[in-house]
Formats: structure tokens, C-alpha cells, sequence
């Protein structure tokens, strides 16, 4: 069994969650997140799902099922982005954690345009 999915089910079993990221103020004061150890293992998927989508990929580019239709022309990114709302924050997917850490991770190069779009407080 590979070395991360025996961990993560002696964790699971243990009812513990590992943290994925951890929260520190940098030497300017500037309050910053940065990706624990526990982060990567957290991007593996169960391999019956990954054999799912292998079964289902065929189906899926022949039909493009779930496939929006695409506009013509795409609009600018900032213009995309300025239209999102961020009033459903999808609690269950920690997206507020997501946007404090697009905000605030320091070896994430963000083009500066961007960031009026992306929420200071949620």
C-alpha cells in the first residue's frame, strides 16, 4: 500500500486531520500561508475514481457531456473576474482559506490587475 494512503487512513481512523496549511506573520509583519508537508498528499485521488473517469472518458469527449457552450469571443480575464461574486463561499470546499491564500501567498506572482477582484474580507 502506498505510503501516504496507509497514513491517511491511519489518520482517518484516528478521527485526526492533519492541517494543510499553516498560518505565520512574515519579517515586514504581513500575515502569510504557507503549504504544510500534509498538502500534497492531500492532491491524490482513490484509484477507483481515477479508473471511473478512465472508463468514463470516451463517453464524456464524444458527447461532451457538462460541457458549457463557448461565447464567440471570451471577454478579458479582469472583465470575468470582476463579475464573480464571492456571496457562497462553498464552506464545504474552504474556498475563504483559498482566497486568504491567493492574497496573502508570498510565491504566488498574481498580476497586479488582479487583485482589486479578489476579496480583502469574506
Amino acid at each position: 500500500m502506498k505510503k501516504w494512503l496507509k497514513k491517511k487512513q491511519e489518520l482517518e481512523k484516528d478521527g485526526r486531520h492533519q492541517k494543510l496549511v499553516e498560518h505565520y506573520i512574515d519579517s515586514k509583519g504581513k500575515k502569510r500561508w504557507k503549504g504544510t508537508k500534509a498538502l500534497r498528499s492531500s492532491e491524490h485521488y482513490p484509484s477507483k475514481f481515477g479508473q471511473k473517469l478512465v472508463e468514463m472518458f470516451d463517453g464524456l469527449i464524444s458527447t461532451k457531456t457538462g460541457m458549457p457552450i463557448s461565447p464567440a469571443v471570451f471577454p478579458p480575464a479582469c472583465s470575468t473576474f470582476s463579475q464573480m461574486s464571492f456571496d457562497d463561499m462553498w464552506d464545504e470546499a474552504h474556498m475563504s482559506q483559498v482566497c486568504h491564500y491567493v492574497r496573502a501567498g508570498k510565491d504566488l506572482k498574481i498580476p497586479e490587475e488582479f487583485r482589486d477582484y479578489i476579496p480583502r474580507k469574506l
